[in-house]
């Protein structure tokens, strides 16, 4: 099974995911950590807050590069499951940068998609509080409203394209395990009724 866990920056995305894969059986794949091995010795970036600066079209091609590590990753041990954690849009210079496309997720086929998201207000405390992360493109509250609405909007397209379906998780502050059960019981009732089914057997 594979899930892709999305949400913007200062969501809380990689907390819940680190605290979700202590309960199941699924291997953690970060994209954009990826992303940054491979921009970071062409002189690209620095770190990973300076990807989404970097020109679109070696963005793009980047991020080919990445499913490709990724695939080979999945293809290498297929009956693992995984999670995918990165963000349905990359908010650019130039505007909201889709992170996936067709192509892309043809070669990973994802089953599952999760928004994690959480109160407009409650994201932009979170950033103003992590000092180690330049997340500082979404300069008003409205930004980040745009922001999640653009998520949403993106994830959508994602699933309705690759027939995957789709789920919304709120990580509303002091409510991580909330969020992090919640994910956690998904996982398990989709990987759970998949073992009851023979998706090979013929009518």
């Amino acid at each position: 099974m594979i899930t892709v866990i999305l949400g913007i920056n200062g969501v809380g995305k990689s907390t819940v995911v680190k605290k979700v894969i202590k309960q199941v059986n699924f291997e953690r794949v970060h994209w954009g950590r990826i992303m940054e091995k491979l921009a970071a010795p062409r002189g690209l970036i620095k770190h990973i807050d300076e990807l989404r600066k970097v020109d679109i079209r070696m963005q793009r091609f980047i991020q080919e590069e990445t499913v490709d590590v990724i695939k080979k990753q999945i293809d290498a041990e297929p009956n693992k499951n995984y999670i995918i954690e990165t963000h349905a849009a990359l908010k650019t210079p130039q505007g909201y940068l889709p992170g996936f496309n067709l192509h892309i997720l043809e070669k990973i086929k994802p089953d599952m998609f999760i928004i994690v998201e959480a109160a407009a207000e409650s994201i932009w405390k979170r950033r103003a509080e992590d000092p180690t992360r330049d997340r500082n493109d979404d300069s008003t509250l409205f930004d980040v409203e745009m922001n999640l609405e653009v998520t949403r909007n993106f994830a959508s397209s994602y699933a309705i394209a690759i027939g995957a379906t789709l789920a919304i998780v709120e990580n509303k502050q002091g409510e991580l395990d909330k969020a992090v059960n919640k994910i956690v019981s998904y996982l398990k009732m989709f990987d759970e009724n998949a073992n009851k089914i023979d998706i090979t057997a013929s009518n």
